[in-house]
C-alpha cells in the first residue's frame, strides 16, 4: 500500500487525525501535513493562524468537501457529471491544483485520467465536457450515464520516488 493509501486507512480509522474542518454542519477528520501539502489554501491557514484543531469552511456544500477530501486522500475522486462544476469550484476555492488540473483538462506529465476506470477528461482542453445522452437522460463525458471517477498519478509518483531515496 502507498503511503497516500496508508494516511487513507488512518483517516478512515480516525487514526492520527489532528484537525476537523467543519462544512455545513459536517465534520471531516484529517492530517493537516496532507492538507497543507496538497493545498494552498490549508497550506496558508495552518502556518499563518493559531494551531486550531477545528476549522470551518464556508462556501461549499459537504457533499464537494468530502470529494475534494477524497481526492487529497487517494489522488482519485468520483462524482456525478451534474455536480463537476460545484466539485471544480471547490477545488479552487481549497486551491488543490492537482484536482484543478485534473478537472480543467490540463494534462501534465504526472496526471493522467484513465478511461478504463473513469471519464477521459483529456481530451478537451477548455469549457465544459462534452454533454451526450446517456440512460435515463443523464449526460456524461464519454456517453455512460455514471459516476465519473478522475485519478491522478502524481502521489504515487511522488511515493515511488520518496521510496527510492530512502533506499
Amino acid at each position: 500500500q502507498s503511503i497516500l493509501g496508508k494516511f487513507d486507512t488512518l483517516r478512515k480509522r480516525d487514526l492520527l487525525c489532528d484537525v476537523t474542518v467543519v462544512v455545513e454542519n459536517v465534520h471531516f477528520k484529517a492530517h493537516k501535513a496532507l492538507l497543507a501539502a496538497s493545498s494552498e489554501f490549508f497550506s496558508n491557514m495552518f502556518t499563518t493562524e493559531d494551531q486550531k484543531s477545528t476549522c470551518r469552511l464556508d462556501g461549499m456544500a459537504a457533499k464537494m468537501f468530502a470529494a475534494v477530501l477524497e481526492f487529497i486522500y487517494s489522488a482519485q475522486v468520483s462524482v456525478e457529471e451534474s455536480a463537476m462544476e460545484q466539485l471544480l469550484a471547490a477545488a479552487h476555492l481549497t486551491e488543490v491544483s492537482e484536482l484543478v488540473k485534473v478537472l480543467t483538462g490540463v494534462k501534465p506529465d504526472n496526471i493522467k485520467a484513465d478511461r478504463a476506470e473513469g471519464a477521459d477528461l483529456t481530451k478537451r482542453k477548455r469549457g465544459r465536457p462534452k454533454k451526450s445522452a446517456g440512460a435515463h437522460g443523464e449526460s456524461s463525458v464519454d456517453g455512460h450515464a455514471e459516476d465519473k471517477e478522475v485519478r491522478s498519478t502524481h502521489s504515487k509518483d511522488h511515493d515511488s520516488e520518496a521510496e527510492q531515496r530512502h533506499l
